[in-house]
């Protein structure tokens, strides 16, 4: 990132290997905070320590920033700055060999003197005065790499344990919707507690804007993934991905559920034609682009026309 930014700020909650002593070689100006189970808190800790900062681009040590052309970046927060207040970049999970398994759109670059952060586990930027709404707008000069939720680092360092402690102790502090989904979703991860986190699903999609159809979507998707992974309940994932699809018919999360549902319950024959009507919907484009996801849904679509005979 040393090309696209002016200055690194690292907040360091108790690291106990070479971090440190790397960030601060790299030329970084690294700052001690005691851990308190609040990822927002460290984020805003790192925020306070720039007050003069004019943008902000916020990145985990387990992240790559992919910028091309700097100077255009740079060249374009200059010009832009009055216009914008959260810039969306696009966000790759990776494997450990580098292939893909979702991309989404996320809030990474942002007018640092207007925005603070909330969430102590899924932490999100918003407008430090919530009567003004921010303008937020895609920015395709760069994009991000995520490499943390590749199995092996998951395992190594305790990613799961940690994000179920922190969204329970959320969740015990403010029982809302949105502190509800982070629970549900860190019980799905680090599967346990399955029924409650059924329960908290259908919460957190309480607290979800009935306009807001993407996101509807997306938890009815994470709803249905839990209800057949987990549960094994394939009679309610699939009606919770028709719910989704009924929003976006694209969602290709809620179209793998509804396939694996299908093949499960002895109705594969209805596949195609659930398909083909899908693909006749118009639709917004879904939340997130699951590459494991498509594989299934097309998978599935294979086996049953081969078995129509329709091999090509």
């Amino acid at each position: 990132v040393r090309d696209v930014v002016d200055r690194i700020v690292v907040v360091d909650t108790g690291s106990v290997d070479g971090t440190v002593a790397l960030a601060r070689g790299l030329g970084a100006e690294v700052i001690h905070r005691e851990w308190r189970d609040d990822f927002a808190w460290a984020r805003n800790e790192a925020l306070a320590a720039a007050p003069d900062a004019a943008w902000a681009l916020w990145i985990d040590a387990d992240e790559r920033l992919r910028c091309p052309d700097p100077q255009l970046l740079r060249g374009y927060l200059r010009c832009f700055a009055d216009e914008h207040d959260i810039l969306e970049l696009t966000i790759r999970n990776l494997r450990r060999d580098g292939s893909e398994t979702t991309r989404f759109a996320a809030p990474r670059v942002l007018r640092a003197p207007k925005i603070t952060f909330w969430g102590a586990l899924h932490e999100h930027p918003i407008m430090i005065d919530e009567t003004v709404p921010a303008r937020r707008s895609p920015l395709g000069l760069c994009s991000i790499d995520h490499l943390g939720y590749a199995d092996d680092v998951l395992e190594g360092r305790g990613k799961q344990d940690r994000n179920v402690a922190v969204a329970e102790a959320a969740y015990d502090r403010d029982p809302r919707a949105k502190t509800a989904l982070d629970l549900a979703r860190s019980l799905t991860f680090g599967q346990r507690d399955d029924l409650r986190a059924v329960e908290l699903y259908r919460l957190g999609l309480q607290g979800v804007p009935e306009q807001d159809h993407r996101a509807r979507a997306f938890v009815h998707a994470q709803l249905a993934g839990h209800l057949q992974d987990r549960c094994g309940d394939e009679e309610a994932a699939l009606a919770e991905a028709e719910a989704g699809l009924a929003l976006v018919p694209a969602d290709v999360a809620c179209r793998a559920v509804m396939a694996r549902a299908l093949f499960a319950l002895g109705r594969d024959d209805e596949l195609i034609e659930r398909a083909e009507e899908l693909d006749r919907r118009p639709s917004l484009e879904p939340m997130t682009a699951a590459v494991d996801a498509l594989a299934v849904w097309q998978l599935r679509q294979a086996v049953v026309l081969a078995r129509r005979g329709r091999v090509e």
